[in-house]
């Protein structure tokens, strides 16, 4: 799963290895 964020313009690529991960983070 890949997040993309836009800072300053700029595309920023977050790579998260499962959906798990951000449940548990939640």
């Amino acid at each position: 799963m890949e997040l993309v964020l836009n800072i300053n313009n700029k595309n920023v690529t977050v790579n998260v290895p499962t959906d798990e991960m951000l449940l548990t983070t939640l």
